[in-house]
């Protein structure tokens, strides 16, 4: 038995983006996207197995919290990225002002 459900991870991933990103949500919400992404994957996997038991339970609800750290992941990724080429910008910018 695999330990994430691909598909289940992707409607996950989404529905939790769209939701972070809503403009209607308040803020206070934003709380509550990973126990709310953990039931959504149980749900989610339950329906696609067509089971309920422990396992397919644990399953979705590894796939659901899966989603807000791949998403976490992703986040922070693309933040370090963005960080270190400023911090860059500004050594160059540094080392041509001090040419000057």
């Amino acid at each position: 038995m695999n330990l994430i459900e691909p598909s289940v991870l992707i409607i996950c991933l989404c529905v939790g983006y769209v939701w972070k990103h809503m403009t209607l949500v308040e803020n206070k919400t934003h709380d509550y996207i990973p126990l709310t992404l953990m039931f959504l994957g149980i749900v989610l996997t339950c329906w696609m197995k067509w089971s309920f038991d422990v396992g397919i339970i644990a399953q979705g609800a590894i796939t659901g919290l899966a989603s807000v750290g791949l998403h976490q992941t992703f986040t922070r990724t693309i933040e370090g990225l963005s960080t270190n080429t400023n911090v860059h910008e500004k050594e160059d910018k540094s080392e041509e002002d001090g040419e000057k």
